[in-house]
Parts: C-alpha cells; structure tokens; sequence
C-alpha cells in the first residue's frame, strides 16, 4: 500500500514521541554537545534527525507512537550512514541506498562534520526547501504551527545532516548542492 506525501507528513507529525523515548535520544547526542555544525549545535541536529527517523520507522510499523525497537532502528540507520561510504546511488531518476559494510567510525566521522562548511547556496536550497515544506503543511491543515514548525526544523537538520554525511564522506569539506541533492532523494526514498 502505497501513501501519498501528506498522507506520510501528517503521519509523521502526528506520531508520538513519549518522554522516556526522548530522553534516550538525548542520552545518545549528548556526546556532540561540544561541537558546532551549520550555526547550531551538532546534538540538536542529531536529535533532530533521530526524532524525524524514530517516527518515520514507527510510521512505517503502522503505529502511531514510537517504541524502543524504533529508536533502535532510528540510532543503526544513523549509525550505518556515518559508518559505510558511498551507500547512495547518483542518479536522480532512480535514487537509493546501497548497503554496504563499514568502513569507518561512525561516532568519528560524525564528529569531523564540525569542521566541514556548507556553502551557502547549499545553506539556500535547504532553507528554500523547509520553506517550501512549511507552506505545504500548513496548506493541507496539517497539525497546529507549532508542530509544523519542529517538524520542519527536523527535516532542515535531517537535509543538512545527510548534505554533510555524502559530503565528508567523498573526501571533501564543503558541501555542495549536489550534496543536497543527494540529501533531499535520501529522505525521499525513506
């Protein structure tokens, strides 16, 4: 069964995320407190990225609030995506997610996006994109502002997150709007 994007975008608004859940998101990002990535500290971007995903693997479960073997999901998909090189296809036609073995440190690698610059066309095209994401939900009546508002937040982290990740891992330290590209068909696919 096939769902339509607003369909998947209410879904993941409304998804639950109880406390206890949320607290172990922190435990896990608490340890990127200490580095900055794209103007914010790199745990909020973390958190960000494992609240989006947690819901989105409950979604996908056919729940409507997230359990532990979701967030457990969330933290290997984030884990996999920093520990493989190269797990996406290029082209824009048929993009997908190559599995891989590791190849490198995962909490390593996310530490060295600290140093990695996004340029800011790169900065352009994923804020014109949360835009973008934003008047859509708020056009199909999807939840209250404020619920819009953090789910947009997490896909602007989610999008700068992934931007970086294919970025460092082709070697380079300034992310590209090919490197959002990439970002972008990623989180389609998911």
């Amino acid at each position: 069964m096939s769902r339509t994007p607003v369909d998947v975008y209410r879904g993941l608004v409304l998804t639950q995320l109880d406390d206890k859940t949320a607290e172990q998101i922190n435990s896990v990002v608490s340890r990127f407190t200490d580095f900055v990535f794209a103007g914010e500290k790199l745990s909020i971007h973390l958190n960000r990225f494992l609240h989006l995903t947690t819901r989105l693997i409950a979604l996908l479960d056919s729940e409507t609030s997230v359990n532990h073997d979701h967030l457990t999901m969330s933290v290997d998909l984030l884990d996999y995506l920093t520990s493989a090189s190269k797990w996406w296809t290029v082209t824009r036609q048929e993009p997908g997610i190559v599995l891989r073995p590791p190849s490198r440190d995962a909490r390593g690698f996310i530490k060295s996006i600290a140093d990695l610059h996004v340029g800011g066309t790169t900065l352009q095209r994923i804020s014109g994109a949360t835009d973008k994401l934003s008047r859509f939900l708020e056009e199909h009546d999807i939840e209250s502002s404020t619920e819009v508002e953090e789910f947009c937040n997490s896909m602007l982290s989610s999008w700068a997150l992934l931007s970086a990740f294919a970025c460092k891992g082709q070697g380079r330290n300034v992310a590209n709007e090919a490197d959002f590209e990439t970002a972008y068909d990623v989180v389609r696919i998911l």
